[in-house]
C-alpha cells in the first residue's frame, strides 16, 4: 500500500478505478484532492512539471512538421521548379498529393498507435519523414517528386493523432485547449521563421556542388532526424511509467485524468469501438466543420499572390516577409482564445464567434478588390489577411479539442480523430484548387467559397452545441429523478459505452 502523504493511503490504481459501479466513479469528487487529500496548489505544481517536460518536445514536433510542409514553397525561391521542369499546375498537384497520402494513412496509423503507443510511433514516423525529406534533395523529376510527397504525407499522418492521444493521457479536458494552442504557437513560430531559415540556407547555394533548393531539404531533414532520435529517449509511455514523476505525483496524475470523465475508459480495440466511431453522428459534424476550416485556411496563399502579379523571386520573398506578421498575430490570438475556451468551457460559442470574424474579414477583402485602386486595394487586402489570421489560426485547436474532449474511450477516440483528420486532408486537396493562376488577381471564386464554408461552420457549430446540450440535459434529468441507468447494462457493455456512458457529460 502506497501513500500520498503521511497517513493517507492510496490503493493501487487498478483497484481504485475498476470497481465503482462497473466503471461509474460515483465516489470520486469533482474537486481536486477530495479522495486522496492533495490540494489545488499541489495539482497546479504537477501540471507545471508536466508542461515543462512534454510540451516543448511536442511543440518541436509541430515546428518541424510545419517546416517540412513549407519547405516545398521555400525551395521555389531557388529555382526548384525550373530545375525539375515542373509547371505551376503540376506544382499544385505536388502540394495536394501530400494530403492524399496523409488522409489514406490516418486510420492505419491511428490503429498502430493503440499497439505501439505515441512514445514509439511518433519518433519512428518522424525519423521516416526526415529520411524522405532528405531524399527530396536528390529528386530528379516530376513523377519521383510526386512519389516522395505522397509517402511524406503517409509518414506525417501519425503526428497529430499521436500528439492528441498523448495530451489526453496527461491533461484533463479543461486543460487541453490551451496546450494545443501552445503547440499551434510552435507551428506558427516555425512558419514565421521558415522564410528566414530559407534565406540563410540560400547562402549555401553552390556549396559541395549542391543548389540552394537542395540545401533547404537537407537542413530540414537533418533537424527532423535529430529531433526524432532525441524524442525516442525523452518521451515517456504514460504517466504510470514516467520516471520524472515520483510515486505521489504519479498517483495524482492518474487519478485526476480518470476522475475528469467519471468513466472508466477502455483501450481495447474491438469491432464495437470501431463501429461506435463510424456510427456517431457528432463525429461527422466535427468532420464537416474541420473540412470547411481546412478549405478556408488555404486562402492566405491567394492573398500573398496579390503582392505582385509577376512570379519573380523578389516578389515571392516580399510575400514571405509580409506573411510573418500573420503568424505572429495568429499565435497571439490563439493563446487568448485558448485561455478563454478552457476557462469558460464554451468551445462551440467561441467557434461561432471566430466564424463571424472570418466572414467579416473575407467580405472586407472581397469588396475592396472590386472598388479601389491597386495601392489601396493591396493595403486593405493585407489588413484583411491580418484579420483572417486572427480569426483562422485559433479555429483548428478549438475544433480539435472540442472533438477530443467529447469522445470517450481511447480506441473510439483514435478512430474518431483519424476520421476528423481525414477531413483535413480533403480540405488540403480542395483548398489549393480554389486559387488558380487564371483567377488572379481577384480570386473571386475562392473568396466566395471560403465565405460559404465559414457560414456553414457557424451553422454546424450551433447545431452541434444544441445536440450536445440536449443530451447532457437528458442525462441530468434522469439522475434528478433517482433513475439508475446503469442497471440496464451489463458489466461488459458498460466498459464499451465510452462517451455514451450515463455518467459522461459533453463539453459545449
Amino acid at each position: 500500500m502506497s501513500t500520498l502523504g503521511p497517513g493517507i493511503p492510496v490503493t493501487p490504481t487498478a483497484s481504485v478505478f475498476g470497481k465503482d459501479l462497473n466503471g461509474f466513479i460515483s465516489k470520486a469528487p469533482a474537486n481536486p484532492g477530495g479522495l486522496f487529500g492533495y490540494s489545488p496548489e499541489e495539482e497546479k505544481k504537477l501540471v507545471r512539471k508536466i508542461d515543462w517536460r512534454i510540451i516543448p518536445i511536442l511543440g518541436m514536433f509541430y515546428g518541424v512538421s510545419t517546416l517540412n510542409r513549407a519547405n516545398l514553397l521555400n525551395a521555389r525561391l531557388f529555382a526548384f521548379e525550373s530545375a525539375l521542369h515542373v509547371t505551376p499546375e503540376q506544382f499544385t498537384w505536388v502540394t495536394a498529393l501530400f494530403y492524399i497520402g496523409y488522409g489514406l494513412a490516418e486510420i492505419p496509423c491511428n490503429l498502430a498507435l493503440l499497439y505501439l503507443t505515441p512514445k514509439v510511433w511518433l519518433p519512428a514516423s518522424m525519423f521516416i519523414w526526415g529520411c524522405i525529406t532528405f531524399m527530396l534533395a536528390w529528386t530528379k523529376g516530376f513523377y519521383l517528386l510526386l512519389i516522395c510527397r505522397f509517402f511524406l504525407g503517409v509518414a506525417e499522418a501519425a503526428l497529430i493523432p499521436g500528439v492528441l492521444i498523448y495530451i489526453s493521457m496527461f491533461y484533463k479536458r479543461s486543460e487541453q485547449t490551451f496546450r494545443l494552442a501552445i503547440l499551434q504557437a510552435f507551428s506558427s513560430g516555425a512558419g514565421a521563421l521558415g522564410g528566414f531559415i530559407s534565406r540563410v540556407t540560400g547562402h549555401l547555394d553552390g556549396r559541395l556542388g549542391l543548389l540552394g533548393w537542395q540545401w533547404v531539404f537537407i537542413v530540414d531533414s537533418i533537424a527532423t532526424i535529430v529531433l526524432a532520435i532525441a524524442a525516442w529517449f525523452l518521451l515517456t509511455k504514460s504517466p504510470e511509467s514516467a520516471e520524472w514523476l515520483n510515486q505521489r505525483e504519479t498517483s495524482i496524475a492518474i487519478y485526476r485524468i480518470r476522475n475528469d470523465t467519471k468513466v472508466k475508459m477502455t483501450r481495447r480495440i474491438s469491432r464495437h469501438n470501431i463501429g461506435a466511431a463510424l456510427k456517431d453522428g457528432k463525429v461527422y459534424l466535427f468532420m464537416a466543420m474541420n473540412l470547411c476550416i481546412s478549405i478556408s485556411s488555404y486562402l492566405k496563399g491567394g492573398f500573398e499572390a496579390l503582392v505582385s502579379q509577376e512570379p519573380t523571386n523578389d516578389a515571392r520573398l516580399l510575400a514571405q516577409l509580409l506573411s510573418t506578421p500573420t503568424y505572429i498575430l495568429g499565435a497571439i490570438s490563439t493563446f487568448f482564445v485558448a485561455i478563454l475556451a478552457d476557462r469558460t468551457q464554451q468551445r462551440g460559442m467561441i467557434l461561432m464567434a471566430l466564424g463571424v470574424v472570418m466572414v467579416a474579414a473575407y467580405c472586407m477583402v472581397l469588396l475592396t478588390l472590386n472598388v479601389y485602386g491597386k495601392p489601396l486595394r493591396q493595403s486593405v487586402n493585407y489588413a484583411g489577411v491580418l484579420l483572417l489570421s486572427i480569426g483562422q489560426t485559433p479555429l483548428t485547436p478549438i475544433v480539435t479539442s472540442w472533438l477530443t474532449t467529447n469522445i470517450g474511450g481511447y480506441a473510439k477516440r483514435e478512430i474518431a480523430v483519424a476520421m476528423f483528420l481525414l477531413s483535413s486532408s480533403m480540405g488540403g486537396v480542395i483548398g489549393p484548387q480554389l486559387y488558380k493562376s487564371r483567377d488572379a488577381p481577384r480570386y473571386i471564386k475562392g473568396h466566395l467559397i471560403s465565405i460559404s464554408c465559414m457560414v456553414l461552420v457557424i451553422f454546424l457549430a450551433a447545431l452541434q452545441r444544441f445536440m450536445l446540450r440536449r443530451e447532457n440535459n437528458r442525462r441530468d434529468y434522469s439522475v434528478s429523478f433517482g433513475v439508475n441507468p446503469l442497471k440496464y447494462f451489463s458489466k461488459a457493455e458498460l466498459r464499451d459505452l465510452n462517451d455514451k456512458h450515463p455518467a459522461f457529460r459533453y463539453t459545449l
